[in-house]
């Protein structure tokens, strides 16, 4: 599951692959030797990203996350993507769409 980081300029860094890039134009990147964390900034010839997307300013990094490890049962389900598996025993409550159906749910949410 790839997963948003960081903005173009900003830092990201990752437990495992990260790519850099925007609409289905990427460049990956793994941990160096041995390591399981890479940090990058995420900007044209920072750990030698060339411009993917020239005079794209969504350009973005994105980690690649793995269902099931400690690094995502960590992370915070409204990060996810939508269709993303939830870790084993967890239910979803809270997205925009849970949100708006519930806008309507008793006198306070008919009032808006």
């Amino acid at each position: 599951v790839w997963i948003f980081c960081a903005s173009q300029w900003q830092w990201c860094t990752c437990q495992g692959k990260l790519r850099w890039g925007n609409a289905g134009k990427y460049q990956e990147r793994k941990p160096s030797n041995n390591n399981t964390e890479i940090k990058v900034q995420c900007a044209v010839g920072s750990h030698g990203f060339k411009d993917v997307r020239p005079g794209d300013d969504g350009k973005h990094c994105d980690c690649q996350v793995e269902v099931g490890t400690p690094y995502f049962n960590s992370l915070n389900p409204l990060l996810l993507p939508k269709n993303s598996p939830l870790s084993p025993g967890t239910r979803l409550i809270g997205d925009c769409d849970i949100y708006r159906q519930g806008m309507m749910d008793g006198d306070h949410g008919k009032a808006q």
